[in-house]
This record gives structure tokens, C-alpha cells and sequence, in this order.
């Protein structure tokens, strides 16, 4: 599952990415203000970038952990353990990555004036709530 989610996270943080091009949306960079020096949404690609360089650590299995036990006898540590609890907190920073990422979308849309997609109120009002 942690492979996965870092495949995934690293598309997502690739399309952020791309999100900040002006040259792909037509917008300012890193969608900034017009009447603003500011950055606009680059803190959430750094953020994004952050948090899938935790899924990396988080996506190395644990099964290639090794030890021995019982004075030298048993070599059959599963790790199984530490897998479920490195997949519990990749979770929470999945999430992060994701945010970023639904964040910088809808104000991309909100900038070129274009209306969200249908099926979409659920993730705007989580947006709204948080901006």
C-alpha cells in the first residue's frame, strides 16, 4: 500500500507542479495575485514535495529490516508491526499531499473564472472552509 501511495503522491505533486506553469495554464506563476510580489501557491508545492519525501521513508518495506533473535536461533522478525504503523502515519501525510494539490486546483479554476466540475461540491466546500 505505502508503493502505492507513493506513486500516486509523486503524479499529484507533479500536477501541482504543473499547476504553477504559466506557460501550461495561462495564469501567473505559482497562481499568484495580480496585485500582489507574492508566491502565491509555491508554499503548497514545497509542502507537497515535503510530505511525499515522508511517503519515500514510509514506502520502504519493512521486511527488508533483518534480525536475529533468541541468541542467534530465530532470524523471523516479520516487521509486520512496524509495517501497520508506518502505513497509519503515511495516511495522515497522504492527505497532506492531496490537500495541496485540491487546493491549488480550485484556485487555479477560481483564477481563469472556469466553474468546478460537477461532482465536485463536496471537495469546494472542504476548500471553502479552509481558505
Amino acid at each position: 500500500m505505502c508503493l502505492a501511495a507513493l506513486g500516486t503522491a509523486r503524479l499529484s505533486t507533479a500536477r501541482l507542479s504543473a499547476l504553477g506553469r504559466p506557460e501550461l495554464t495561462g495564469l501567473r506563476s505559482y497562481l499568484a495575485d495580480e496585485a500582489s510580489a507574492g508566491s502565491g501557491m509555491m508554499i503548497l508545492e514545497y509542502s507537497a514535495v515535503a510530505t511525499t519525501a515522508e511517503i519515500q521513508a514510509y514506502a520502504t518495506p519493512a521486511a527488508l529490516a533483518h534480525v536475529v533473535l533468541s541468541q542467534g536461533v530465530e532470524e523471523a522478525a516479520s516487521f509486520a508491526t512496524q509495517a501497520a504503523r508506518k502505513t497509519l502515519r503515511l495516511t495522515d501525510t497522504y492527505r497532506q499531499v492531496l490537500a495541496c494539490e485540491l487546493v491549488t486546483a480550485v484556485r487555479a479554476l477560481r483564477r481563469r473564472g472556469t466553474p468546478p466540475p460537477p461532482g465536485t461540491q463536496a471537495a469546494r466546500a472542504c476548500t471553502r472552509a479552509r481558505s
